[in-house]
Order: structure tokens, then C-alpha cells, then sequence
């Protein structure tokens, strides 16, 4: 319904593979730079690298890979690496989604579609986290999410003449999420265990 712009798309499909580190086997290319920077950070520095530096690393290697694509397909130029799902990680290993851009009308905010290592795990979703992605619509979220901030769909607009234009939360286990009441149907090999509207 809101398809992603194919110019995204291209660029998502082929910068790990510019950058050097393309899938291998059932590994995603971000697990393979991750788990090879991880060893070649470990050399450099003498020390396991924290998360935040191994994601500094990444991202200025995908910026190069990117801009290298954006070349080819007559993109301008960017200072910023491009990235469908945006977050952090605190002292504590929680981690926060912040932004979400391109994705279109559905995403799934498992660790293998934010490309996050296999181990990994969304926790929250932070306010504004759709501002730049105001066509969502259907949101799958992972069993382990513990808190949604308020605000989280600012800058998301329905359209009210339109009863059909709703935002549905699928969630795999929780019954409630920071006071947001949840409709509960039965759950099946098809479906998540509970639904929440959004008006």
C-alpha cells in the first residue's frame, strides 16, 4: 500500500556487500560485519570493544558503502548513514528504538529485521519513533518489548473521515504495555495473541 522507494530498497540490498562483508550462509551481512569487526577492533584496541564503538564503526564503513551506491544510481551524496531502524543501547544492554525511516506501511521490529545481532532483542520504543516514517501502519513487536513512551506515534497522521485507517500493534506476549489497553483474541498459528487500535 505505501511501497518503499526503490532507490531505498537498492541501497539497503547492497551495502553490506559494498562495504565487504555480504551474507554468508544464515548469517545477514550485518552479523558478519559485526562479528568481523568485532575481532579486528579487539586487535586494534587490545580489549573487547564496546557496543557503541562497534557501532560507530559500522556505520562510518556503511556511510562509504553507501555513498559508493548512491554514485552508481545517480543519488546525491550523504553525510549521514542511511538507516531503516535507528537505536541505542545504555549501560544496562536495553535497547531503545528511536527512529524508523523508509520502512513503509508494515515492519517487523524483530533483531533480524533491525538487523541487530542474533542474540538481541528490542525493549522500548521511544516517543516520536515514526515521525519519519508517518505512513505505518502495522507494527509486529517481539514478546520481549517492556515499555512503549508516550508519544511514540507524534508526527504519525490518520485520516479521522476514514473508520479503515488505523495503526494495529501485534504483539506476541504481553497483555498490556504502559497503560494502553489491548482487545485479546485467541491466538493461532497464523495470528499474535493480541491486537491494540490506535485512533
Amino acid at each position: 500500500m505505501f511501497p518503499r522507494a526503490p532507490e531505498l530498497d537498492y541501497l539497503m540490498s547492497w551495502e553490506y556487500a559494498f562495504a565487504g562483508y555480504p551474507a554468508s550462509g544464515n548469517e545477514t551481512g550485518f552479523q558478519v560485519m559485526w562479528s568481523e569487526l568485532s575481532y579486528q577492533l579487539h586487535n586494534t584496541l587490545g580489549r573487547e570493544p564496546t557496543n557503541e564503538e562497534l557501532i560507530a564503526e559500522i556505520d562510518s564503513r556503511l556511510l562509504t558503502a553507501q555513498n559508493r551506491i548512491r554514485t552508481l544510481i545517480g543519488m546525491e551524496q550523504s553525510d549521514e548513514v542511511f538507516h531503516p531502524y535507528k537505536y541505542t543501547v545504555d549501560e544496562n544492554g536495553i535497547i531503545t528504538l528511536t527512529g524508523v525511516k523508509g520502512i513503509g506501511a508494515y515492519t517487523s521490529l524483530s533483531a533480524g529485521e533491525m538487523e541487530m545481532p542474533s542474540n538481541w532483542a528490542l525493549d522500548i520504543i521511544a516517543a516520536g519513533a515514526f515521525r519519519e516514517n508517518p505512513e505505518i501502519r502495522v507494527i509486529n513487536v517481539p514478546s520481549t518489548l517492556v515499555g512503549i513512551n508516550d508519544g511514540v506515534f507524534d508526527g504519525v497522521e490518520l485520516d479521522p473521515d476514514d473508520p479503515f485507517d488505523t495503526i494495529h500493534f501485534y504483539l506476541d506476549s504481553c497483555d498490556s504495555i504502559f497503560g494502553l489497553k489491548l482487545r485479546k483474541r485467541e491466538k493461532s498459528s497464523t495470528s499474535a495473541s493480541t491486537l491494540t487500535e490506535f485512533r
